[in-house]
């Protein structure tokens, strides 16, 4: 058996014969077979060969280019096509209740038939939409943003693409120090404890990823800017950028609802501030410098 651990959240996974294929990925290494972190909820997932479906793939609806998602009203699944988009690869099924995953793996997704083994069904970006569905009954969400451990808690850079997450992380780690737990994606969920924020081995530019979670500090909306300038920011203002950077499951009206409900309460307990920065050494001193260290 493998387990997968990610926010907090372990998933078992067990297949029905032969053995699962897990990729010797550095940056996954310390989610897959990792015992060096605390997991508050278990899953486990059966993996089994299919040949069909359990519901017609014309009840489903497109997503994106890659996959499709299903649901009834309880059960909900996620559908990842072969490039031609026409047939199944791989059907992550989860029920409305219990702790138990279908995870149905297709021919196309078997190298050959020769190999005794089934290959790892929860690669990227299977295991991000994955998780992105369990994370709302779990008070969490996946947001596009940096993480940077410092002083045992976690200044969150937010931002999309080319906001220069990885850029102000690498200046931080390099010029403070501290550890960055993601340089693209992060989990942030709430606690007993308060809001935690979760290292993924959804990595970016600089493959930065470490398993590990600790108390937000605060979240910086990060843009590219002519100077150093850090601002408060109004409460909607926050809600609004929270919900560019998060990922929203809008394709279900439950998942979403729930996901909503936590980025409402997210902007009323964490400190939330609005950073342009010019990319250089300066700028990690800046952040450093203006009271977070």
């Amino acid at each position: 058996m493998h387990h997968l651990r990610i926010g907090g959240i372990e998933l078992e996974l067990s297949p029905p014969s032969g053995h699962i294929i897990v990729e010797k990925n550095a940056i996954y290494a310390q989610f897959w077979d990792y015992d060096g972190v605390p997991c508050d909820n278990h899953l486990s997932a059966a993996v089994r060969l299919a040949d069909r479906l359990p519901f017609p793939v014309s009840e489903s609806v497109p997503v994106s280019g890659a996959w499709r998602y299903w649901c009834d009203g309880h059960t909900r699944a996620a559908l990842f096509m072969a490039r031609a988009g026409k047939r199944e690869r791989i059907a992550v099924i989860l029920p409305a209740s219990g702790n138990e995953i279908q995870v149905l793996v297709f021919p196309d997704a078997m190298p050959s038939p020769r190999n005794p083994g089934i290959p790892n069904p929860l690669h990227f970006p299977v295991d991000m939409v994955v998780w992105s569905m369990l994370l709302p009954f779990r008070q969490g969400l996946v947001m596009h943003a940096a993480g940077w451990l410092h002083g045992g808690e976690v200044v969150v850079l937010a931002g999309p693409g080319g906001a220069g997450k990885s850029t102000l992380a690498g200046l931080l780690q390099s010029e403070i120090g501290g550890t960055i737990l993601s340089d693209d994606r992060m989990i942030l969920r709430m606690s007993p404890d308060g809001l935690l924020a979760w290292g993924t081995p959804w990595s970016g530019d600089r493959n930065m990823a470490v398993n590990r979670a600790a108390p937000v500090r605060q979240i910086l909306f990060l843009h590219k800017d002519r100077r150093n300038r850090m601002s408060t920011m109004t409460r909607s203002r926050v809600v609004e950028s929270l919900l560019k950077v998060s990922t929203i499951p809008w394709y279900d009206q439950q998942l979403s609802s729930r996901a909503l409900q936590l980025v409402e309460e997210i902007s009323r307990v964490a400190e939330c501030r609005s950073l342009g920065f010019v990319a250089g050494e300066s700028a990690a001193t800046f952040v450093a410098g203006s009271g977070l260290d």
